[in-house]
């Protein structure tokens, strides 16, 4: 197994969207020739993974039906994931998060 952590160093801000299309370029070039060669893994490691990267697309689609089952079981309401700004959700929706004096 091998595993790619993409780490970029650069020097001008302004390259941002330059640099950030590099890496998907790359990773998608990796991600073709792994189906290529059959080798190819979905899993991605939460920590090391761009913020449009589908997380939980290897954890099967059986196993993510459970968690938004468990999910909505626990937070019919979505009320942790609306606090919980950013990150990665399980449906891939981004939601607004609530003001906290609405919380308290």
């Amino acid at each position: 197994m091998t595993v790619i952590n993409v780490n970029l160093s650069y020097s001008k801000k302004g390259d941002d969207t330059l640099m950030n299309h590099f890496i998907d370029h790359l990773l998608e070039r990796c991600t073709h020739i792994a189906k290529q060669t059959n080798t190819f893994h979905p899993f991605i490691f939460q920590n090391h993974a761009g913020e449009h990267q589908d997380v939980f697309a290897g954890y099967s689609e059986e196993n993510r039906r459970k968690l938004l089952d468990i999910q909505h079981q626990i937070d019919p309401n979505l009320r942790l994931q609306k606090l919980q700004p950013g990150y990665f959700k399980l449906d891939r929706s981004r939601i607004a998060p609530i003001p906290l004096h609405e919380e308290l």
